[in-house]
């Protein structure tokens, strides 16, 4: 059966055939993605981005002088994706031409790796009860027990958490978690007592020679302090320290400290503690072998360690699994382009600028081919997809026009400029490709030429510029694949 013709569309500059932008040979072989074939436009990242994995999503550029800054839009744009997924590193590779090398930074450190948590032991000590010794948690029905007789009478419980009593003489009060692995704690304490005092609470407790723990201390100077430890062997180690604070002058100071311990083979300690002062985020990392000596047993709790914290209320102790844990997610842009280049630059450097794999590389080249005819243009697009293909044969392509061209430049030009932009938005619907239509979202703003600079071509830098405009038309762009994103 003979292929249908298209008729030729017609635009200023001449016609273009749209079957002669289309290449069935190169459509066979267009694997854009594994999960989402030809169809893919960008969802691939987005539902890599959604859901955190894989860890890592490499976005390429291959451009000018209108992305290449890290004031312009493509760092922008990194940027947006990752204000919107606080977990996310936000990584950046700058292109050097004079060494031929990337050159790495760091646009957002993130929070760190996601996990999936199931709660096994909650207690908010609910209950009006005269000793919280022998009585149920309210998740995971497990009873709090004694570290030793001294125990005993030490925590009463009023209904609304757990009150440190008058008793003199302590000893740690613990509960059995029965979990080996990585897990989740939160701990809410609210100290009330203004006596200098000392107050542990155990991540895990063996005996007092092998535990991690917190260690509050209120040493009576009016100033109070957060530490995290590991004690094996009878030998502690701070691994952490929050900054002294000053308590506040009724006496209350609140301590509130969220942990994940992530467990292979070694122990990944990740605290993230509040206080009167503030959040802090404390690191360590424990060996196997002391791991081992402060988890065996299981067991978690607090213990008032030296002084009298009458009146203490301990409103909040939980204990979970993490059923997986995924790795930090890291975004990396490469950013291929350069001040006056066309893509006959970037055709012979595919594998020395995007050295690892892609998930994504955008192609925005239109303005440094001043007066070229838009099909000759088309043809340089075109094979520098393939040189990409031979590199990278899973890479999402986006390709992506851009912004309007102004006065002083001259009028064939700018007219050559909206021709080439049209062409490749003709190129990239008949061939598959996403677009992301610049000319189109710029050309409608109120007063477009006010986002260009005065030389008629570099969009405008700063806040509520050309290029902050260009980087939201971008995230707008793969924002609408994004299921998590409101």
């Amino acid at each position: 059966m003979p292929t249908p013709q298209r008729e030729p569309s017609m635009h200023r500059g001449g016609a273009v055939n749209l079957d002669d932008l289309t290449d069935p040979e190169h459509i066979a072989s267009h694997m854009l993605s594994e999960t989402y074939g030809r169809r893919d436009r960008g969802q691939a990242v987005a539902a890599s981005l959604d859901t955190g994995t894989p860890a890592d999503v490499r976005i390429g550029l291959a451009g000018d002088s209108t992305g290449d800054a890290t004031d312009e839009w493509f760092q922008q744009f990194l940027m947006l994706i990752g204000a919107q997924f606080p977990t996310l590193r936000v990584a950046y590779k700058d292109w050097n031409e004079g060494a031929s090398v990337n050159v790495p930074s760091t646009l957002k450190e993130g929070t760190g790796p996601t996990y999936s948590y199931k709660v096994t032991r909650r207690d908010t000590f609910a209950r009006t009860v005269a000793d919280i010794i022998g009585t149920p948690t309210e998740i995971g029905a497990t009873n709090w027990s004694a570290g030793g007789a001294d125990a005993a009478g030490d925590w009463s419980a009023d209904g609304a958490g757990a009150i440190a009593s008058a008793d003199t003489v302590r000893a740690p009060i613990l509960m059995n978690t029965g979990n080996v692995g990585s897990s989740r704690s939160r701990f809410t304490y609210r100290a009330v007592s203004t006596a200098a005092c000392n107050v542990d609470l155990f991540l895990r407790r063996v005996n007092d020679a092998n535990r991690l723990y917190f260690s509050l201390s209120r040493p009576g100077n009016g100033q109070a302090t957060v530490t995290l430890n590991r004690r094996v062997g009878g030998v502690t180690t701070t691994l952490g320290t929050v900054p002294a604070a000053p308590v506040p002058g009724d006496g209350v100071y609140a301590f509130a400290a969220d942990v994940v311990v992530a467990v292979d083979g070694t122990a990944a300690v990740t605290a993230t503690v509040t206080t009167t002062a503030g959040t802090s985020t404390l690191t360590a990392t424990l060996s196997a072998a002391d791991w081992t000596a402060v988890n065996a047993g299981f067991n978690v709790g607090l213990m008032a360690t030296s002084g009298n914290p009458i009146g203490d209320r301990w409103t909040l102790f939980e204990f979970g699994l993490l059923q997986f844990i995924l790795p930090q997610q890291v975004l990396t842009g490469y950013n291929g382009s350069l001040a006056g280049s066309t893509l006959d630059y970037q055709i012979d450097k595919v594998a020395t600028q995007f050295p690892d794999p892609l998930d994504m590389l955008i192609v925005s080249s239109g303005h440094n081919y001043t007066t070229e005819a838009a099909d000759s243009y088309i043809s340089k697009v075109r094979a520098y997809i393939a040189a990409v293909r031979a590199v990278h044969p899973k890479a999402t392509i986006l390709l992506s026009s851009q912004n309007p061209e102004y006065p002083p430049l001259a009028g064939d030009r700018i007219a050559a400029h909206i021709n080439r932009c049209l062409a490749l938005r003709q190129f990239a619907e008949a061939n598959g490709y996403g677009y992301v239509p610049v000319i189109e979202r710029w050309s409608a703003q109120p007063n477009p030429d006010q986002l260009v600079q005065g030389d008629g071509l570099h969009p405008t830098v700063g806040p509520s510029s050309g290029s902050s405009f260009w980087a939201s038309v971008m995230y707008a762009y793969l924002a609408q694949f994004l299921r998590r994103v409101a």
